[in-house]
């Protein structure tokens, strides 16, 4: 965010408030509204931008922390007001533990994080910096309702701002792919004639890729609403505002019990998973999975020196899965990845991945790689947001081999 113009440029710092107005039934009074509900008393602000929203809820007597990458924001936003504030110029892996109650990104920050490695990252970072069963609040435009499809010259509107006088502004975009929009700003200042334009990309994440994104990095969707008037979601409504909660203290534990460890591929834990992994495949195909059709990996491809298979077990009983096919030189490939339903939410997706990862290494592979199928939306999210970057784009071929890649050492 700190290097986008619009955030930078002292012309167009100057005039953010004028551009970007927010109704007081809309973005202020929903979070107002919502500090009250859960009874927070601290509260962190992140993308908290010129302090608009963060001052008005210190004023109302909450202990706030606002957080912002951009020094020509915050300037602005630490001359609105000091007092119940504590302010840092930096990222969310700045907040530390500070035990909030309720952290919240407003003016659509979430979108700016385009990458799901920098969204995961911040999620987790503001995951450490809430209570237990602290809650975590922000907004995104719903890709459902197409509102790019409305930026152009054609739309373009003016405001009248107190110091630099009248200002016309509009969006062109330029690109759309894989939910990133490619876009510039314009700014059209009347009393100079002078033109500035701020380039940016907004990733717009589904309802879907929100909550297991979320869930990734431990929380949990309490409720969500389509609106600022709270109507719920639908397919076009304008907006997707979450509200979601950090893991209770027994979710943390039961991850904590959690143990990720080779194991045969004849053993029965390893037998149950695959068997779990190939009937989860064929509920969730409209005409259901032929293991024929996959991508072979054997129980002698997945033991040492050929592989290997890690399962996931709590109190003993399996409840997820990960196996390594080793190719020389080449990427070593990620198979088999499996976790049950009542395990998910835990991080253990995550978790088996890493440990994938750093077997990989050890066995000399440079990179891992693996495939899915564009029917996964989840394990696509897990997949993009812990790095893996896709080799070649998705067709409408039910079978399909869509690869993911990482790597994993230089």
């Amino acid at each position: 965010m700190a290097t986008i113009a619009e955030f930078t440029d002292p012309r167009l710092v100057a005039i953010y408030d004028t551009m970007n107005p927010y109704s007081a039934d809309a973005q202020p009074g929903f979070y107002s509204q919502l500090a009250a509900e859960v009874g927070a008393a601290s509260i962190v602000d992140l993308g908290c931008g010129t302090g608009l929203i963060t001052c008005e809820l210190a004023r109302q007597g909450y202990q706030l922390i606002g957080v912002d990458p951009a020094p020509a924001m915050l300037d602005i936003a630490r001359r609105r007001c000091s007092d119940r504030v504590r302010w840092i110029d930096g990222d969310a892996s700045r907040l530390g533990t500070p035990n909030a109650d309720l952290a919240v990104m407003t003016g659509h920050v979430a979108q700016f994080f385009i990458t799901d490695a920098s969204w995961h990252a911040a999620l987790t970072s503001l995951a450490a910096a809430l209570r237990p069963g602290g809650r975590l609040a922000f907004e995104s435009r719903n890709p459902g309702a197409r509102e790019w499809e409305d930026w152009s010259r054609d739309a373009r509107w003016s405001a009248d701002d107190p110091n630099a006088g009248r200002v016309e502004t509009w969006t062109e975009v330029h690109d759309v792919r894989d939910g990133i929009i490619t876009c510039t700003g314009h700014y059209a200042f009347a009393a100079t004639g002078e033109e500035l334009v701020s380039p940016t990309k907004l990733r717009f994440r589904t309802e879907r890729e929100l909550t297991q994104s979320l869930a990734d990095a431990g929380f949990a969707v309490e409720r969500e609403y389509g609106d600022w008037d709270r109507r719920p979601v639908g397919p076009t409504t304008r907006e997707l505002i979450v509200v979601a909660a950090t893991a209770d203290v027994e979710r943390r534990w039961t991850a904590a019990m959690v143990e990720v460890a080779p194991i045969d591929p004849a053993h029965p834990h390893a037998r149950y998973c695959i068997s779990e992994y190939f009937s989860e495949l064929d509920r969730r195909f409209d005409t259901g999975f032929d293991p024929a059709r996959s991508i072979p990996a054997s129980e002698e491809e997945l033991r040492l020196p050929a592989g290997l298979l890690v399962v996931a077990t709590l109190r003993g009983e399996p409840i997820g899965s990960g196996a390594l096919k080793f190719h020389d030189n080449e990427p070593a490939e990620i198979k088999r990845m499996w976790v049950a339903e009542s395990a998910r939410g835990l991080g253990l997706g995550r978790r088996i991945l890493r440990e994938l990862e750093e077997h990989a290494a050890k066995h000399g592979a440079r990179a891992v790689r693996l495939e899915t199928n564009k029917t996964l939306v989840e394990a696509i999210s897990l997949y993009r947001s812990a790095g893996y970057r896709e080799v070649a784009p998705f067709n409408d071929e039910p079978y399909a081999h869509h690869w993911f890649e990482k790597q994993i050492r230089d």
